[in-house]
């Protein structure tokens, strides 16, 4: 009777049969350098990469964070009923986080000069108008200003309009809150610095203990904060999916073959192709995002099915040469 042809595969497991230690020396050195590169996959959470380049929206955004102070901002709101306290507490976090190697500046206080500027911005038009008309009109009048009911009235409301501005019109300390803005020296999105940062931030304001003075840190916020939970998030749901599919895949294939072998043979292809798998998506892809870093736990369930199946034909053969 003729031998059937090999085929491709079947050329490739002739091989491996024939000279069994040297390509299992082969596969495990392989194995070792995927594994090398898979531990230094990263996850971006950067949800821009995932948007198209040349959307005039993304491409916004981007020049956004590329200028100045960008959208790569952290903000921390600090609540407090004694705004003496709750400014000097400030004034400390202040030059605690500006201490950091990591920070760029810190924004809490303005110049005065500069607040009332910005007060007098935010004044009704129509009474600033009535300002400059009144006080143009006591110019004009040269010697004659006297006879004028309150000649000295223009001048006091526009006194008091500057004065108002600058006591009450303030960006970082309001009746009963306060915030800083923050400024890193590095990216949002780049996991190395984001999350030692952050510890940093966390680390500062605990040292402070807020809650001693009667304050309450009622928001830390912004592209770090965010960046670094969704980050942290997603490595923990990867960690469960990965070790639920893996517990889920070893239950059914005991049940299903009863013998410890079965274990063996069918998950030692299935982890070497996961860490395959890993280990060229970094030398390919450089980082995964939000999506597709499940990919590992979603290949645990698929990737089983050609061992299975394998395993299952080799047992009917054998059951049939042996009766």
């Amino acid at each position: 009777m003729d031998a059937k042809p090999l085929g491709f595969f079947g050329r490739i497991a002739a091989a491996v049969l024939s000279r069994p230690k040297r390509w299992s020396l082969c596969i495990g050195l392989v194995t070792l350098v995927m594994a090398l590169l898979a531990s230094r996959l990263q996850v971006d959470p950067n949800i821009l990469e995932l948007l198209p380049e040349d959307d005039p929206t993304t491409q916004a955004i981007q020049r956004l964070n590329e200028q100045e102070g960008g959208t790569n901002l952290l903000t921390i709101t600090v609540n407090g009923d004694d705004q003496e306290v709750l400014n000097a507490f400030m004034l400390e976090l202040k030059s605690e986080v500006e201490a950091l190697e990591t920070v760029d500046y810190v924004l809490y206080e303005l110049d005065t000069e500069l607040l009332s500027r910005i007060g007098l911005m935010q004044q009704d038009p129509e009474d600033l108008y009535r300002f400059y008309a009144d006080i143009l009109q006591v110019r004009n009048m040269g010697m004659n200003w006297q006879f004028l009911p309150d000649p000295g009235r223009p001048f006091r409301e526009a006194a008091e309009a500057v004065e108002r501005a600058e006591q009450s019109h303030t960006p970082f300390l309001q009746e009963g809150s306060a915030r800083i803005l923050i400024r890193p020296t590095g990216s949002a999105y780049e996991p190395e610095f984001s999350r030692p940062f952050m510890a940093d931030i966390y680390e500062t304001i605990d040292g402070l203990d807020a809650e001693s003075r009667g304050l309450e840190v009622a928001w830390v916020g912004g592209a770090y904060r965010h960046a670094v939970e969704d980050l942290e998030n997603v490595i923990h749901d990867l960690g469960w999916t990965a070790a639920v599919s893996m517990g889920l895949v070893l239950i059914f294939l005991s049940v299903a073959f009863r013998d410890p072998r079965a274990i063996i043979l069918l998950f030692v292809p299935l982890i070497v192709g996961n860490i395959w798998t890993l280990g060229y998506a970094n030398l390919t892809v450089g980082t995964l995002n939000t999506f597709t870093s499940f990919v590992a736990a979603v290949l645990i369930g698929l990737g089983v099915d050609f061992s299975i199946h394998l395993y299952a034909r080799y047992r009917e053969e054998r059951i049939e040469t042996d009766t």
